[in-house]
């Protein structure tokens, strides 16, 4: 609808008061001239104002502006001769009836020739519905319908009655949809309806809702998205589609299912995993999580885990945007330092999690915290790395053998007490290098090392 159309369409009050305000320009326009110019031209100011009422809102408006001027010449104007007077108000009326009629003219057929338009676009709106219709019909999953709002019956509905589980003949209406579905869903199916027809909306219809199928008890879910169409704010004619969704609610109360029970698995896991979703907000944390890192809250669901942790490595970003791509991550033997300088050693793993429509919808993160780990085994490598120190630069000679008797490793003092390597002994019980025989086995043991390498025994 145009601009013009719809100031034409105003409530008459409207009309009358801008009518009103634009004669008020003439007023001015009668100050600020030659005051006596307009003694003997006293209806010359206020023709603009009656002209632009007239094109902006049509007869009443222009007729509006016309006795508003009026009333201003009569209060501000110099009075004329009576009979002067009465001509030049007449002339003044004249022409405005004129120009006024001449804007109302206008205005309707500016009013019919948008309406023409209006009534050619709906025609086409409602061609090409049909035709969509008709297209659908041949699709056996989706059923269309055509429903005759005055009538209060649908067309061509035979594959809807399968859909629906109705005997062949039945007259399908909002009333057959009402009778059939669930006591609990109807509510929901009859606020869509009434939201569908108001007129004051944009007449679509949409609703999701179970029926007990009167051919054989099954319960089913049922879609059904429609439109409205309207002629002169009536409702005429509704054209919709509908399917059967059980199959697909089915899956996704399947998934949903499964997902609350790997939430459940996460929250009551004795190690540290947490989901999230794709912008890395907390779907659910484990015990152990949060006491590692939930900085002292009770619950990290609905927290942003960068927001709750500033400082976390890029790299662990960039790893994060990977799992979203469906890929999997993981480090045995990762270090990081939080804000307050303390030194974590994590094993982790990262992997993707589907959403409802088979894409990358959640991130699973498992984390074992093994820094007491790391610094156990540290001190105990300081402790042997002591050990194998003192033992080697003793003073006495030391060494270390297996309970059978062979030798595995003896110090410096030992291997100059005893006349042989290191490498030698290895290959030596303990009894060995104290044989009373050479290497060769005929010189005794005393007379080849001699008193300088080990002193005869008493």
């Amino acid at each position: 609808m145009s601009a013009l159309g719809a100031i034409h369409d105003a409530r008459w009050p409207l009309k009358i008061g801008l009518g009103v305000a634009a004669s008020l320009p003439g007023i001015v326009l009668r100050l600020a001239l030659e005051p006596r110019l307009f003694d003997h031209l006293p209806y010359q100011a206020y023709y603009v104002g009656v002209i632009v009422a007239s094109i902006l809102g049509g007869l009443l408006p222009g007729v509006a502006a016309a006795a508003a001027s009026t009333l201003w010449v009569q209060l501000w104007s110099t009075p004329l001769p009576v009979f002067s007077a009465g001509l030049r108000l007449a002339l003044f009326l004249c022409n405005s009836l004129a120009v006024s009629g001449l804007a109302e003219a206008m205005h309707r057929a500016l009013w019919r020739l948008g309406e023409a338009e209006g009534k050619r676009a709906e025609a086409e709106r409602l061609l090409i519905a049909s035709e969509k219709f008709r297209l659908t019909q041949a699709a056996e999953p989706i059923a269309a319908f055509d429903l005759d709002v005055e009538g209060n019956a649908a067309k061509d509905v035979d594959v809807l009655r399968r859909i629906l589980g109705l005997e062949p003949g039945t007259v399908v209406n909002p009333r057959t949809v009402l009778r059939i579905a669930l006591p609990e869903d109807v509510p929901k199916i009859k606020a869509a309806i009434n939201a569908a027809f108001d007129a004051a909306g944009d007449g679509v219809y949409e609703a999701d809702y179970r029926i007990r199928r009167p051919s054989d008890g099954a319960e089913r879910w049922i879609a059904a998205r429609g439109q409205v169409f309207f002629e002169a704010g009536r409702a005429i004619r509704m054209i919709g589609i509908c399917r059967d969704v059980t199959g697909e609610r089915t899956v996704e109360r399947a998934l949903r299912k499964s997902q609350a029970q790997v939430r459940m698995f996460v929250e009551q896991a004795p190690i540290s995993i947490a989901m999230f979703d794709r912008d890395m907000v907390y779907l659910a944390a484990s015990r152990g999580w949060i006491e590692s890192y939930g900085g002292g809250r009770d619950s990290l669901v609905g927290l942003s885990h960068y927001k709750l942790h500033p400082d976390i490595p890029d790299r662990w970003r960039a790893i994060h945007r990977g799992v979203l791509k469906g890929e999997f991550h993981s480090d045995v033997d990762d270090c990081w330092v939080d804000a307050a300088g303390q030194e974590h050693w994590v094993r982790w793993a990262a992997y993707p999690w589907s959403d409802e429509v088979g894409g990358i919808g959640e991130v699973v993160i498992s984390a074992e915290e093994i820094s007491a780990q790391k610094r156990a085994a540290a001190a105990r490598r300081e402790s042997e790395e002591k050990f194998r120190n003192n033992f080697a630069e003793a003073a006495v000679g030391l060494v270390m053998g297996e309970a059978e008797g062979a030798i595995l490793e003896a110090n410096k003092a030992f291997c100059r007490l005893t006349g042989y390597s290191s490498d030698e002994l290895a290959s030596m019980r303990f009894a060995d290098p104290f044989i009373p025989t050479t290497r060769l086995g005929t010189t005794p043991w005393t007379t080849v090392c001699g008193p300088a390498k080990f002193p005869a025994m008493s």
